[in-house]
C-alpha cells in the first residue's frame, strides 16, 4: 500500500493497463459471439461443384515416350511375363503390355523393333464393361478432346454404336 501512495504515477498507469485489458477482453469475447453467430447462421451459397475423379495414368505426361520408358514410369506390365516377343515371333510387327492401378486399366500398343509407342487405350471402368459417358472416359484417362500432342478416339461396343469400351490416344 505504502508502494502506491509513493509511486501514484505507476498505480495509475498499472490501472489503466489493467483497464485495457478488461475492456480487450471484453471486446474480444463480443467479436467471438459476433464470429460464433455468423457461423451458425445457414449459407445459401451453392455447394462446391464435385471433384473430378484423379486419373489413374498420366497418359498425356507419357506421350512421345518408348516403351522402355513407359515401363519405367507405369511399373512392370500386369498382363504376365510376356512383355516382349519371344525368339519364336521374331516378325511380330505390333506388341502390347497392360498395366493396372486403382482398378483401371491401361493398354499400350507398341513396336517392338523400334520400341515406339504406337496407342495408349483405356477402358471404361463401369461394371458392364461399355458405357455412353463419354466426359467420363476422358476423366478417367485424364485425356482431353483438344491436345496438340495426340489424337483421340472413343471405340464403340461392336454390338452397340451408341455405347463405348474406352478411350484410344495416338501421339501426334
Amino acid at each position: 500500500m505504502e508502494w502506491i501512495k509513493a509511486h501514484k504515477v505507476w498505480s495509475g498507469v498499472i490501472a489503466l493497463v489493467v483497464f485495457i485489458i478488461i475492456v480487450g477482453a471484453a471486446t474480444g469475447e463480443k467479436k467471438e459471439d459476433k464470429n460464433t453467430q455468423t457461423n451458425q447462421q445457414p449459407t445459401t451459397q451453392s455447394q462446391p461443384a464435385e471433384q473430378k475423379p484423379k486419373p489413374a495414368f498420366d497418359i498425356p505426361g507419357l506421350m512421345g515416350k518408348n516403351i522402355d520408358q513407359t515401363r519405367e514410369i507405369l511399373g512392370a506390365p500386369a498382363d504376365g511375363s510376356l512383355t516382349e516377343p519371344t525368339a519364336a515371333q521374331p516378325s511380330v510387327d505390333v506388341w502390347d503390355n497392360t498395366f493396372k492401378k486403382d482398378g483401371k486399366e491401361l493398354l499400350v500398343t507398341y513396336k517392338p523393333s523400334t520400341r515406339e509407342v504406337i496407342d495408349f487405350f483405356v477402358s471404361t471402368d463401369d461394371p458392364s464393361g461399355a458405357t455412353k459417358d463419354t466426359k467420363k472416359l476422358l476423366e478417367i484417362s485424364g485425356l482431353s478432346e483438344n491436345s496438340p500432342s495426340y489424337t483421340i478416339e472413343f471405340v464403340k461396343v461392336i454390338n452397340d454404336p451408341n455405347s463405348y469400351t474406352g478411350i484410344k490416344a495416338t501421339p501426334k
